[in-house]
């Protein structure tokens, strides 16, 4: 693969989310700090999901069970963040400057989701650069006319996405008690997992890929709805 196109594809898988944050986290000292730290903790459940994986012999060979592994390790992280975050929050507003904001909350949990995206998405990435530095072109398994490259890119850039919009619902849903806002984040995790199998089983990549940005802009709504409520309303 070419410098350029291997340019192009690495822009497609990271440009949103750093642009995300060159927008609205680079400014602020705290955020940043917060960015680094939510970044950590999915770092550490990959961690503790790949020793498990060479441990544990038969999940190496059963994919579906690795993903269920992987996302509920993902998914402890993520409560694991909500709650150094509820515990750190009021030593973090007395010095950051938009602790009078009406969105504080779902900004912090922003931003931790953003950390969840970006280092989901340098993880994910590694695969693509391992196979990339070879001659040629990869074609993908589910569409033979399109690259491997360009199709793992866009999952890529729509996981770094919904880890953004599944940490605002769960947190929203930790701090409103919502039975169904914290339950509905696993399950949709777990779907867009498993959709990704569609594709490395020789299936259409549309199969895999149409959902996935379904699932994006429905959670997008969701959060959309979650951010401009009334805080006397329930979602």
């Amino acid at each position: 693969m070419s410098f350029m196109v291997l340019l192009g594809i690495a822009l497609i898988a990271f440009s949103p989310v750093l642009v995300l944050v060159l927008l609205t986290v680079a400014q602020s000292a705290e955020l940043v700090v917060l960015l680094v730290c939510s970044a950590f903790f999915w770092l550490l459940s990959i961690l503790v999901t790949s020793i498990l994986w060479f441990i544990i012999s038969p999940i190496r060979d059963a994919y579906v069970w690795a993903i269920f592994l992987a996302v509920a390790l993902q998914e402890v992280g993520r409560w694991a963040t909500y709650r150094v975050l509820k515990r750190a929050e009021p030593g973090l507003l007395k010095v950051a400057d938009f602790a009078n904001s009406r969105l504080v909350h779902h900004r912090l949990a922003y931003v931790s989701g953003l950390g969840f995206g970006i280092m989901s998405a340098l993880i994910q990435f590694n695969p693509v650069l391992s196979v990339a530095t070879g001659p040629g072109m990869l074609p993908s398994p589910g569409c033979t006319g399109n690259s491997y490259y360009l199709v793992s890119a866009f999952t890529i850039c729509c996981f770094s996405l919904l880890h953004v919009f599944w940490h605002v619902v769960f947190s929203h849903g930790m701090n409103t008690n919502s039975k169904v806002l914290v339950a509905i984040v696993p399950i949709a995790h777990l779907a867009a997992s498993l959709l990704t199998l569609i594709n490395e089983s020789g299936e259409s990549c549309a199969g895999a890929l149409v959902p996935l940005y379904i699932e994006l802009a429905l959670f997008g709504f969701i959060c959309w709805r979650i951010i401009s409520k009334r805080p006397s309303r329930e979602f």
